[in-house]
């Protein structure tokens, strides 16, 4: 699995096998993740996907409001980290549903 490979290359750093073994996997899970990704992508109403990131993007930037009023660093960061990784996603299937009209 990728989490074995992955402890693998941590715990021999010079071993090229382990290296290229965690390399080969790590491409296979990314283009499965891709593949659902798509298919997901293909399926959705684009309308209702956008009101529902709306939703929780809404809430991630509540919740880093409230770790800066609080002066809880590590909330900040998973809360931005949020928001910006479902951004992103959401301008993926934008752009995709862009493409596709």
């Amino acid at each position: 699995s990728l989490v074995n490979a992955g402890t693998i290359k941590i715990n021999y750093p010079e071993n090229k096998a382990a290296d290229e073994n965690f390399e080969n996997l790590r491409k296979q899970y990314a283009a499965g993740v891709q593949s659902i990704r798509e298919c997901c992508d293909e399926n959705i109403d684009i309308k209702s996907f956008l009101l529902q990131t709306e939703e929780h993007i809404n809430r991630s930037l509540s919740a880093c409001q409230q770790g800066i009023r609080n002066k809880q660093s590590q909330l900040i960061v998973e809360s931005t980290t949020l928001a910006a990784r479902l951004s992103n996603r959401l301008l993926m299937a934008l752009t995709r549903e862009s493409e596709n009209s």
